[in-house]
């Protein structure tokens, strides 16, 4: 009798410490399973964060001013192309606000004036000074901004990696910027950070296209 107490004293046991067990490992699986969850959540919340503090677009060579009387300047072109890390841009107007504040002791600023058009293709670069000059021709009272893309691989308006486009702003001539002065224009595509880009207005203005650096 003592020896078969004594098997059924150890069979409880052993069905005891294998619940043990059992429950040890589905609370490790659980805790485990948590911290990888919030590992992972803690990693997408910092890609967010950095995608939303960087900007998807850059400058891609020299800024281009325009004057049409050689005396102060009425227009810009922007070379943009994508920023490493990111795969795409929509530079359509219902994507990209453009703002431009222009300071030369008048501190104009005008907001959403990109034209709500289709993207245009450039055949050559070399028609880019005709193209700045026609539309800054046809500005009377309001500002007015397009882009053009030189190079395409996908999608005219979806600026990939390897494309290039051309920011076009012009302003009317009651806000037209003197030596000295600077402009300020303010890109807002639909992912990433605004990119700004300012420059300041030489001593010298030529009549035409000339490069602001």
């Amino acid at each position: 009798m003592h020896k078969r107490r004594r098997g059924i004293v150890g069979i409880d046991a052993a069905i005891i410490l294998i619940a043990f067990v059992i429950v040890a490992a589905a609370v490790a699986f659980v805790a485990l399973n948590m911290g990888m969850t919030a590992s992972q959540k803690s990693k997408q919340a910092i890609s967010k964060g950095l995608a939303q503090a960087s900007t998807a677009l850059e400058v891609d060579g020299d800024v281009i001013g325009y004057s049409g009387n050689g005396i102060n300047v009425t227009g810009m072109a922007i070379p943009l192309r994508v920023a490493p890390g990111w795969n795409t841009v929509d530079l359509n107007d219902t994507k990209v606000t453009v703002q431009i504040i222009e300071a030369n002791g008048t501190g104009y600023t005008f907001t959403d004036i990109l034209s709500p058009q289709n993207i245009t293709k450039l055949t050559s670069e070399s028609n880019l000074t005709s193209t700045v000059s026609t539309l800054c021709s046809i500005v009377s009272s309001k500002p007015m901004a397009e882009i053009n893309m030189t190079t395409v691989h996908s999608v005219i308006g979806q600026l990939a990696a390897g494309d290039k486009a051309w920011l076009i702003v012009c302003l009317p001539n009651t806000a037209a910027v003197q030596s000295y002065g600077s402009i300020t224009v303010i890109i807002r595509p639909p992912q990433g950070a605004p990119l700004s880009v300012t420059r300041y207005i030489p001593s010298t203005i030529y009549k035409g296209t000339f490069i602001l650096g």
